[in-house]
């Protein structure tokens, strides 16, 4: 099996402002590219796992990211290197929070406080291509928590890519 990957992010905005005689812009146009081939190394991951998944209020889950989710192929995701972290909230009302699991929290985060909110709507998007990326180890766990705002439930969309060794 291999895995190509390209992460690529994408801004444009144009500020104009209207003066006596004419408009001023600045449009900005700025695209990030990263780069994953095939394999363990630097610019390199091999496995890959995304789902979309619900919470109902209040609750949270934690994943494992090296032994107890499966792929697409139904194999293990076995990582030894997190090379690329995306979640999208998809919720209209509620903060989706990441991190702060209580005992072998991914590298990302360091304690149970150390926790991201992903308000409505957001997008969070981590990439460490080097040959290091994030080291999973004893490491390996990912919370997400829906924060309780209301009490509907949150979606979310997950991609994690990574390198077995």
């Amino acid at each position: 099996m291999s895995l190509n990957t390209t992460v690529k992010l994408s801004l444009q905005a144009t500020l104009r402002k209207s003066l006596d005689l004419t408009t001023v812009q600045d449009p900005l146009n700025f695209t990030q590219t990263v780069t994953l081939t095939s394999g363990t190394g630097a610019d390199q991951a091999d496995q890959s796992w995304h789902d979309q998944r619900t919470l109902a209020s209040a609750a949270s889950e934690e994943l494992d990211v090296s032994g107890a989710l499966a792929d697409a192929f139904g194999d293990t995701l076995a990582l030894a290197r997190v090379k690329a972290l995306y979640v999208k909230n998809l919720s209209d009302d509620d903060t989706l929070l990441i991190g702060g699991a209580a005992a072998g929290a991914l590298g990302l985060f360091s304690d149970t406080t150390d926790r991201f909110q992903l308000r409505p709507g957001g997008i969070f998007l981590f990439t460490a291509p080097d040959a290091v990326g994030i080291p999973v180890g004893s490491n390996d766990k990912l919370k997400l928590e829906h924060s309780g705002d209301t009490t509907t439930s949150l979606d979310y969309e997950i991609v994690i890519i990574g390198a077995s060794a």
